[in-house]
């Protein structure tokens, strides 16, 4: 009782400071540069860019379809809710061993979403309305919708609702030499995430969580209730908390033992610091990507902010953060970063706006300076490009790409909308800059593919040299689809 009351008093300290300071946003991303971090780092000006990485030339702003859809075929592969209507998402996908894992998010009510929004005020309001996350495996077959059920029942605790993220990380220092394993964080909103790995994808254990060497929410508890951002680099696999008391990352060398690496709290002081530090709800999503061409990458991290999102920058040399994006670069009301998608030599912001639609933007291409703050960034498609009601530009993935990862002539990048009212989207955008409906109003392709009441593109992957499209749904389970 003590902790939904805490949850409540948050949320409504956090809405009312959002209410007040929402008018203020929009004027703070015009007028505020990018800072340092509390950390002492000088606030540069904005200077010509030089150099180029790919897509040297400036991209400008795409109001309508400039491109022909390069998708012809869309195959329903999968039974809704692999069976189970209560699988309403496919909310984590991954290509492990060449076979794809599709993580869902698990409740037994159609109020879907809604009922999550009240779960952060109270976890008592999602009580018994879940049998826990599921995963499962696609195996072909002859009819092409063979599955496998390789996770159920939240793996033991059915408060483990959802699997919000899975990637593929292979420990270089693991001895003995196991391969590479699959990891995922799940949402617990009583209990706090708790982070799975599996090396074969049938056999699963707790690394974070019951058990671990760190207990739930990296031994914050409901604090830390999900990760919304993972990503392996290198040596570690790092981990992006969503917290309301301010969002964390922490990583691991050897998937059991845990570091924090930094916080919302840590990286913001001074006279703004309050503010960063009262509406960051979450470290959201992560990508690696050589801003200043000097052949050594740099990890960004997207944040979700209740007055517009930042984007962090740290340098792995220096071991400095800096703040490169603030108040949502251009709109106070663009909450949330859902991804960050290096593509043709530039970073793209896939972000959320429930009040005009999404915005996505572009980074400018790499110069000795590197992105330092807004006046980096440009963008490239504003209020839903096609319809309004594309809140989020939820998911993004590049396609096609050769067998080494990298990318083609012809490849796109690939964007999945959220829309309640006419049921998602899909668009791409060519290495020129100009994109195409693909799915949806406007293209051959009816919104939803199926039905409207796909609503989302909740995740995409790769998969034997095409793109498997796993949905978001209100009514009904989720669907996977096959596209070429």
């Amino acid at each position: 009782m003590r902790r939904g009351k805490l949850y409540v008093l948050t949320m409504v300290m956090a809405m009312a400071l959002w209410l007040a300071l929402f008018a203020l946003a929009p004027a703070l991303a015009e007028e505020q540069p990018a800072g340092g971090t509390g950390e002492g780092d000088p606030v540069s000006e904005p200077s010509e860019t030089s150099g180029t990485q790919g897509g040297g030339a400036a991209l400008q702003l795409v109001k309508e379809p400039s491109a022909g859809p390069c998708l012809s075929n869309f195959s329903d592969i999968n039974t809704a809710g692999f069976g189970n209507p209560d699988n309403r998402y496919s909310w984590s996908m991954v290509n492990f061993k060449g076979k794809i894992y599709v993580g869902t998010w698990n409740l037994r009510t159609p109020l879907s979403i809604f009922q999550l929004v009240l779960g952060f005020l109270s976890p008592g309001f999602l009580a018994g309305t879940t049998s826990g996350t599921e995963v499962w495996r696609y195996d072909g077959g002859l009819t092409g919708k063979s599955w496998t059920r390789v996770v159920d029942n939240g793996l033991g605790d059915i408060d483990n609702m959802g699997l919000r993220n899975m990637v593929v990380w292979d420990d270089p220092d693991d001895v003995p030499d196991r391969g590479p394993a699959i990891y995922g964080t799940t949402i617990n909103l009583k209990d706090g995430l708790e982070v799975w790995r599996s090396f074969d994808g049938a056999n699963w254990e707790i690394v974070v969580g019951r058990g671990a060497r760190i207990g739930n929410g990296f031994g914050h508890g409901a604090s830390n209730e999900s990760g919304r951002g993972m990503l392996a680099v290198g040596d570690h696999l790092y981990v992006g908390a969503m917290r309301v008391q301010g969002g964390q990352i922490w990583r691991t060398a050897n998937g059991v033992d845990w570091e924090l690496v930094t916080s919302v709290q840590k990286l913001e002081s001074g006279l703004f610091g309050w503010i960063y530090n009262m509406g960051s709800l979450a470290m959201a999503d992560m990508c690696l990507f050589d801003d200043d061409g000097d052949g050594e990458e740099e990890l960004f991290v997207g944040t979700w902010r209740l007055f517009g999102f930042s984007i962090y920058k740290h340098d792995f040399a220096s071991g400095k953060w800096s703040r490169v994006a603030e108040f949502g670069i251009r709109k106070g009301s663009n909450v949330g970063v859902h991804q960050l998608v290096p593509f043709n030599g530039r970073i793209w912001v896939l972000t959320v706006n429930f009040s005009s639609g999404f915005d996505v933007y572009a980074s400018k291409p790499a110069n000795p300076a590197g992105i330092r703050n807004n006046a980096d960034w440009e963008l490239v498609a504003e209020k839903g490009f096609t319809d309004a009601g594309n809140y989020y530009a939820w998911e993004g993935i590049v396609y096609p790409l050769d067998p080494g990862g990298d990318e083609l002539p012809e490849s796109r990048l690939f964007i999945g909308t959220f829309n309640l009212n006419r049921g998602f989207y899909l668009y791409s955008v060519t290495r020129g800059g100009e994109w195409a409906v693909e799915v949806g109003r406007g293209s051959r392709v009816p919104n939803g593919i199926s039905t409207t009441l796909n609503y989302g593109v909740r995740t995409m992957a790769l998969y034997e040299g095409r793109l498997v499209i796993g949905c978001a749904g209100m009514m009904k389970g989720t669907d996977v689809y096959l596209a070429w």
